[in-house]
């Protein structure tokens, strides 16, 4: 018969156990993604993430300012959107502008989330023109964080809407605090992205879709992207040497040729 200790030391294993396995499922719960957001996600993610979506106003002169024109390349640019989603808002017009903004939240708070607190305010200050030349300042931020530069922004995505007097509803207010918490001043779908920690959703390293990162080492959607962006980084990895080898053996030779007309 195994001795009271062996019991005692035994049961003690299992309560500290199944301690560790509550622990682990909480903190899988942590930072498991909302269906809300998951949803915002899916949705942004409906059209390839190198479309451009102008604003409607640039879209209006493209189309000359003929309504039906406006219409048909906003269907255009809606291709792949969810017809449910189109319907909800009302159709292509009022899609397009929802749809939109929810892309530019996430990628947005994406970029932000890489920022330090301290220097959130210049990166707004820099983000609002991304469609200009970017300055050596603007450079270097976007470079030592690794940020994207999207060149869809128009200066009406910082202005209030007009035609809804009190409502911001292009110009999106974001704001992510000193703990990564989101907070959104906007009552729409992307309400959903309130108190979600901003350093979950993420750009994807190879595809560039958006997504919502379980792990913090995460750099990409899925295992697939996973191996084509490891295969990518290897190729780049031989080219530079290949480069620095042959720069190498250039220089050598000139060396040589000059040394032989001496």
């Amino acid at each position: 018969m195994a001795s009271r200790k062996g019991q005692k030391s035994v049961t003690r294993e299992k309560v500290q156990g199944a301690k560790k396995s509550e622990a682990r499922k909480r903190d899988r719960a942590k930072y498991r993604c909302k269906p809300e957001v998951e949803d915002l996600i899916t949705l942004a993610n409906s059209i390839p993430p190198d479309r451009r979506l102008p604003h409607r106003k640039e879209v209006l002169e493209l189309a000359r300012y003929d309504h039906k024109k406006q219409i048909q390349i906003i269907k255009e640019l809606l291709e792949g959107v969810p017809q449910d989603f189109i319907a909800g808002n009302g159709g292509s017009y009022g899609a397009y502008v929802s749809f939109r903004n929810i892309r530019r939240a996430l990628r947005d708070i994406a970029n932000l989330a890489r920022v330090p607190q301290a220097q959130r305010e210049l990166y707004f200050s820099l983000r609002d023109y991304q469609d200009e030349p970017m300055s050596e300042k603007a450079q270097q931020l976007f470079e030592s964080f690794k940020l994207h530069r999207w060149g869809d922004l128009h200066e009406s995505d910082f202005e209030t809407d007009v035609g809804l007097p009190g409502r911001p509803g292009v110009r999106l207010v974001l704001n992510v605090g000193a703990d990564n918490v989101i907070d959104v001043e906007w009552a729409d779908r992307i309400i959903a992205l309130r108190k979600v920690d901003a350093g979950r959703l993420r750009i994807c390293e190879f595809c560039k879709h958006i997504y919502w990162a379980n792990k913090e080492n995460k750099v990409t959607c899925s295992s697939q992207c996973s191996n084509n962006n490891r295969q990518q980084r290897s190729r780049d990895k031989k080219k530079q040497a290949e480069y620095e080898y042959n720069r190498k053996l250039k220089g050598r030779r000139s060396a040589k040729d000059v040394a032989r007309r001496k």
